[in-house]
């Protein structure tokens, strides 16, 4: 922290102060005020100080937006599993328009209960997408 000499209208350390007599402190201003402890003060210089709160800030401001886009990238990871499925289930009704033989019904029979356990396990929050498949 910087230290100021006396002057005409201040003493020896009242320079600079949080508080005022005259004036109350705006909220602004006591956001800036160094909140750090006398021990770190007197070992970072004001430099050091600022670009730490900087760099806090900064990352900060990267990270909170990240937990917005989470919930998104959630959602699309379910609507991406419930293509995948209608994928599936789009070929089983393709392959239902042929002539089939008893192992080749057993085959879709069989990927249409794949379907159903992998749609089971689509989260209950999810279900309108459960029951429009």
């Amino acid at each position: 922290m910087m230290f100021f000499d006396t002057g005409l209208f201040q003493r020896n350390g009242e320079f600079p102060a949080s508080e005022d007599p005259e004036f109350p402190v705006s909220r602004i201003a006591s956001d800036y005020w160094p909140v750090v402890s006398s021990e770190v003060s007197s070992v970072l210089d004001d430099r050091l100080c600022t670009a730490r709160d900087r760099f806090i800030v900064a990352t900060l401001a990267i990270v909170f937006p990240a937990f917005g886009f989470a919930p998104r990238l959630y959602e699309w990871l379910i609507h991406q599993r419930i293509r995948r499925l209608y994928r599936r289930l789009r070929g089983v009704e393709i392959a239902l328009q042929r002539e089939l033989s008893a192992s080749q019904i057993k085959e879709l029979e069989d990927e249409l209960a794949g379907i159903d356990r992998a749609a089971r396990a689509v989260p209950v929050r999810h279900s309108d997408l459960y029951y429009m498949l």
